[in-house]
């Protein structure tokens, strides 16, 4: 009788059990990130970490557990979560001694591979390089005319409907989308001449929220399939439409700057360009009406500083200190940012905050929860911009760094539209529910 070969045996559903039962064990006890705390859900799935982002509270809910457990906290399976503010240099900072690179998470390439926030480190250090100078301090200051263009349209936006409540959240948007477009790209949005959104940055904001879902996605190779039907038909459309013609110089032995470089980093340019400062001064004008003590401080500042609104420009409004306070305390309670930059570590592993990591680890720092964090700030939760102003004992200790490529245009386009904001007008929040 010839040898037939036995029939191959499918899993059962009792099989299935079984492997998961196993699998769970061994990420709880054998795991090399085992003797991390945190969750036991978080330790053998990264489920829980994807519906923290499904339901927009990341920040708030890794807060809560750093608050529960230490300041390195397991968040899924092979990820940690650090709060030492050492961990910033050593998780994004270059290594010394030849030791290897921390790279981003190579899931976040696969949907911004072409600009800064996803390129690799080598394409990562010729876009800072080819964006670096639009950036410094000396270059944004040589557009202040046309970025006064435009903060001149909102006051008098404002002064049309002064009496009236408005949602600054809106007109700030609308003025730094117009600033940004008109730097980057050489044309305006038109949001405060209308005034409304335009429908290209609606799709690019609209976007965000269901890219970090296609971004979860892919941590679950079985239900990658799903990607496509994550975002919504009309937004599609809408982001095949948009299309962006620039142009950017290159240095001699570098690979050229693409044409979806160019798409990319547009985008990337226009939501960090202007979302970031509206989000700061709309979280600015929101606690100096909910504190008007302290924007008491800012008028007697502003209105003693200036007996002419011409005189408000980037080099007057730098020699303002208390206004400078406002903006960093704001920008600490309202990081612009609420999720974290995810690198992991090299094959070999690494050393973060004294602390060996295993390889291909993935680890982040979310700003939000550190910069409320008890250890590094006196009452974190409290507006006291005075902390900045270093004329406070009680609170000398705080921990004060905060840095960006895109911190010149920030800080001196907050400052001028703050310092012009409260030499024309009073302020309180509506009572209108």
């Amino acid at each position: 009788m010839p040898f037939l070969p036995a029939k191959p045996t499918s899993l059962t559903n009792g099989d299935f059990v079984f492997l998961a039962l196993v699998c769970a064990i061994y990420c709880l006890y054998f795991h090399p990130l085992s003797r991390f705390p945190g969750p036991t859900t978080s330790a053998i799935s990264r489920i829980p970490l994807a519906l923290r982002q499904y339901r927009g509270r990341p920040h708030v809910e890794i807060a809560e557990l750093h608050h529960k457990y230490c300041n390195i906290v397991r968040i899924a399976p092979d990820q940690l979560s650090f709060q030492n503010l050492d961990a910033w240099k050593d998780i994004y900072g270059h290594r010394k001694g030849g030791a290897g690179e921390n790279s981003k998470d190579p899931r976040r390439q696969v949907l911004s591979k072409n600009n800064l926030l996803g390129a690799d480190r080598e394409n990562h250090s010729l876009f800072r390089r080819s964006l670096a100078h639009g950036f410094s301090a000396q270059a944004i200051a040589e557009q202040q005319p046309l970025i006064n263009k435009y903060i001149d349209l909102l006051i008098k936006r404002l002064h049309e409907n002064a009496g009236n409540p408005v949602n600054m959240v809106s007109w700030y948007n609308w003025t730094t989308l117009d600033i940004i477009g008109d730097l980057s790209v050489g044309e305006p949005f038109g949001c405060l001449k209308k005034p409304q959104s335009h429908f290209w940055v609606t799709t690019i904001f609209g976007s965000l929220k269901y890219l970090s879902y296609v971004r979860h996605i892919e941590y679950f190779p079985l239900f990658k399939f799903l990607s496509p039907f994550l975002i919504p038909k009309e937004l599609q459309r809408q982001q095949n439409a948009h299309y962006i013609d620039a142009l950017m110089s290159r240095k001699p032995g570098t690979r050229p700057i693409t044409q979806l470089d160019i798409i990319d980093h547009a985008a990337v340019l226009v939501i960090a360009g202007s979302q970031t400062t509206a989000t700061t001064l709309s979280g600015t004008t929101y606690l100096l009406c909910k504190h008007p003590h302290v924007l008491s401080k800012l008028q007697a500042e502003v209105q003693s500083n200036f007996s002419s609104e011409d005189e408000i420009d980037f080099n007057s409004v730098s020699r303002l200190p208390c206004t400078m306070a406002v903006l960093n305390e704001s920008l600490r309670i309202y990081p612009p940012v609420a999720v974290s930059s995810t690198h992991v570590t090299p094959p070999e592993g690494g050393v973060i905050c004294s602390e060996p990591i295993p390889g291909n680890t993935y680890i982040d720092i979310f700003h939000w929860p550190t910069y409320r964090n008890s250890q590094y700030f006196v009452e974190p939760n409290s507006f006291i911009p005075e902390r900045f102003l270093g004329i406070d004992p009680r609170l000398a200790n705080d921990k004060l760094d905060l840095n960006c490529i895109g911190k010149n245009l920030a800080y001196l386009e907050s400052r001028l539209v703050l310092a012009r904001i409260v030499y024309n007008f009073d302020m309180e929040l509506s009572r209108q529910s």
